[in-house]
């Protein structure tokens, strides 16, 4: 029996939540001199992992010309050098109500979609979609449906999350005072706050939620198969689930199982078993 991948059960079942619209931005190198960016990894680091995910930026990227009209949630992807260097999640436009050093406008971005990747170039953008031609400066749309095959393909991932805890780590002997810490990223993503907001941050494990004095509630999202190394898993609202901080931990830290069965449901999220399969196999330690 030929046992098939998480990512190929993905792509089989078409589980992910498919973007609205995927558009391309062309980008040249030139134009981000001034931002002292002289090559795509100029771009890729400094540019996206930097000055667009500062808060000084806050996702807004600058245009001129026409703005594009596209709708909230779109993919973006950014070409340079005749290839696709980094993505984002579109949330809308701000134009200026007078142009400002030949710039329009603003397309605003959510930070914490923002990645930059190996590049990929048209050999592998036709993988993806078949019907795609060449890179051209125009703001190409590409079909949602070749979105999670341009997911599978990526490598090299790099994003600007910066949301950490610490964990402590026992040493053997230790002398009085010691101190040593690992980092832990928490991705809060568009989709990640969505699921929040549908469970009311409450946990789908206990139902407990956190319960501050303006009656405001807080609660962690958890993707069940990872993003990023090793794991790659994908940012789609069936691979997320609401959970409390020490739930949340467990299931980082692989102490606990989870059991579909018992998850706290809700009508608009469903959670595909792929996702704790994969979880319950590869990441939960048991004993």
């Amino acid at each position: 029996m030929i046992r098939r991948t998480i990512k190929e059960s993905i792509l089989e079942k078409n589980v992910i939540d498919l973007p609205p619209e995927i558009r391309i931005i062309p980008m040249t190198i030139n134009s981000f001199t001034h931002e002292d960016c002289h090559s795509v990894k100029d771009l890729q680091e400094k540019f996206f992992l930097g000055l667009l995910s500062s808060r000084e930026r806050n996702g807004f990227y600058r245009y001129a010309g026409k703005k594009i009209n596209s709708k909230s949630g779109a993919v973006m992807l950014f070409q340079s050098n005749s290839s696709i260097i980094a993505s984002a999640v579109y949330l809308g436009i701000k134009p200026l109500e007078k142009p400002v050093d030949g710039y329009n406008g603003y397309m605003v971005f959510d930070v914490n979609s923002i990645q930059v990747f190996d590049p990929i170039y048209q050999d592998a953008m036709r993988e993806c979609w078949p019907n795609f031609k060449k890179f051209s400066q125009a703001f190409q749309r590409l079909d949602p449906g070749g979105y999670p095959q341009f997911l599978r393909i990526l490598s090299g991932i790099k994003s600007p999350h910066g949301y950490y805890t610490e964990e402590a780590v026992d040493i053997s002997n230790p002398p009085e005072q010691v101190e040593s810490t690992i980092f832990r990223i928490l991705r809060d993503t568009e989709l990640a706050r969505l699921v929040k907001r549908i469970h009311s941050y409450e946990c789908q494990i206990c139902g407990h939620t956190i319960k501050f004095y303006d009656d405001s509630r807080y609660a962690e999202s958890h993707h069940i198969q990872p993003l990023g190394k090793p794991h790659f898993g994908p940012d789609i609202k069936s691979n997320i689930i609401c959970v409390c901080p020490n739930h949340h931990a467990e299931l980082d830290y692989g102490a606990r199982h989870i059991d579909m069965k018992l998850l706290k449901r809700a009508k608009d999220h469903k959670i595909d078993s792929i996702f704790i399969e994969y979880h319950n196999k590869n990441i939960f330690k048991n004993g």
